[in-house]
Parts: C-alpha cells; sequence; structure tokens
C-alpha cells in the first residue's frame, strides 16, 4: 500500500518552517492591542506549497451547533461550534490520511459559520505542520544560548519597590528565593507573583516572612 501523502505533508511542513506565519496583523482588545494571524495569511503562506507538491485537502463538516445570544437594544449575535474533518489526498497513488479540529465563533451578522470553519482549518494545519511562529534561524551568529527573559518595566520595578519598602520586606531574602539578582532584573512572569506575595503581606502585617506568602 502506497503512502505517499505522508510524504507530501512532510514537505509541506519542511517548506512553510523556512519562513513560518509570523503574528504581522493588530487587532484591539478593550483598551489594549493584541498581534495575531488571520485565516488570510495561512491561505496565502500555504496555497502555493501545498499545490507545488501535489497534495488535496477536502473539508467536512463532521458536526455543527448554532445558538443565539442576546443583546442590549434588541440585538444578537450567532454562535456556532463546528467539528470539521479534514482529508489530505495524493492524487498520484491514491493516499489519504485524516485528521479532525473544533472551530467555534461568534458574530454580529452571517460570519459566525464561516469563522468557525476559518478558525478549525487554521488549528488543524498548523498542528499538522507544525508551523512555527517565524522562520528557521541558520545563521549561528545569530543564536544566542545565554538567552535572558525580557525583564519587568521600569515603572513595575518602582512599583514593587514602594511595596517592598512598606511592608519591610526583606529584600536580599526575596532575592534569594526568586533567584533574581536585582528587582530591575525581575523576568516579567515573576511580577505578578512577587506583587501578589507583597500585597498579601501588606494585608497580613503580621507573616514574618515573605516566602511562607508562596506555600
Amino acid at each position: 500500500m502506497s503512502h505517499g501523502v505522508y510524504k507530501k505533508i512532510q514537505l509541506v511542513s519542511a517548506e512553510i518552517s523556512k519562513e513560518g506565519i509570523a503574528k504581522k496583523r493588530e487587532g484591539q482588545v478593550g483598551a489594549g492591542k493584541i498581534k495575531f494571524r488571520g485565516i488570510d495569511d495561512v491561505y496565502n503562506a500555504l496555497s502555493s506549497i501545498i499545490s507545488s507538491v501535489g497534495l488535496v485537502v477536502v473539508p467536512t463538516v463532521l458536526s455543527c451547533e448554532r445558538s443565539v445570544i442576546n443583546r442590549d437594544g434588541g440585538k444578537f449575535s450567532q454562535h456556532v461550534h463546528l467539528e470539521m474533518q479534514f482529508k489530505l489526498f495524493d492524487p498520484d497513488d491514491g493516499s489519504s490520511v485524516e485528521g479532525s479540529s473544533m472551530g467555534e465563533s461568534i458574530d454580529t451578522s452571517d460570519k459566525a459559520c464561516g469563522k468557525a470553519h476559518s478558525y478549525a482549518y487554521k488549528n488543524f494545519m498548523f498542528q499538522l505542520l507544525c508551523i512555527p511562529l517565524e522562520g528557521q534561524d541558520n545563521d549561528v551568529e545569530n543564536h544566542n544560548h545565554n538567552f535572558k527573559p525580557a525583564s519587568i518595566t521600569r515603572e513595575q520595578a518602582n512599583e514593587l519597590n514602594d511595596l517592598i519598602e512598606e511592608v519591610n520586606a526583606d529584600l536580599t531574602a526575596l532575592k534569594a528565593f526568586y533567584k533574581i539578582e536585582s528587582i530591575e532584573s525581575m523576568p516579567k512572569e515573576l511580577y505578578g507573583r512577587v506583587r501578589a506575595a507583597l500585597e498579601k503581606k501588606k494585608a497580613n502585617p503580621e507573616l514574618e516572612k515573605l516566602k511562607k506568602t508562596m506555600e
């Protein structure tokens, strides 16, 4: 039995890994902005590669759930949840493989189903092909094996220093516990934990050690 379809999937995966699909679009979420990649970016990146290796992708809706979300002013939104199957064929030898993916969307007009379909396709392809966010960097000079995570901002550092002084926390013990050289060099992912610990100590001044707040 021929399995050419797997070879062609591998070729697509190898080709897309050279460039990846970066998050180049910006969207507004509340007061902040996020970066994302749209379905158009995925189609544009994959279309020529899939066709050049001779792969055919056939989507099938396995299940569809719809509901209506009532909004203010008598308006409503459509909520759609799809289970999709994607079958990949190699027309040269007739081999095929299939997989499934879920898609969900909410839309105020008639595009909820299309959005859910697009998301299911995008999710399936990213997992099937292990698509990276950016392309491969084969230049050894650009590799940094001593990578340091991004530090907190100056405003965040000032805020933590003020809290440390306010609760009379042991700065030396705090740095030893979180394995940091200074408050200013603290990795961003620690900021929330440290602030929560300091706020807890502030709310309960009877705590003797900051470390106990994390136990």
